[in-house]
């Protein structure tokens, strides 16, 4: 558990900060399957590793959004 624990933050990190593959980031972080990784990743985190990366960037995303459109936020 405290290996898949390391592993998982890893991959949160690469998930965050690189555009590489859900697979790619699976295989350096040394899950040697997509279904184990997976599963290590909802366990600790309590979504996927896909879903979360959406998560992560979607604050970003909108407020370049109303950036380019010269809206501001709803408070």
């Amino acid at each position: 558990d405290y290996v898949n624990s390391l592993r998982v933050t890893e991959a949160k990190r690469y998930l965050r900060n690189t555009d590489l593959s859900v697979t790619e980031i699976r295989e350096i972080v040394g899950f040697n399957t997509l279904r184990t990784f997976n599963r290590a990743f909802m366990k600790q985190i309590g979504t996927s590793p896909s879903e979360y990366r959406k998560a992560e960037f979607l604050p970003q995303k909108q407020q370049e959004t109303e950036a380019a459109s010269g809206s501001t936020p709803a408070i």
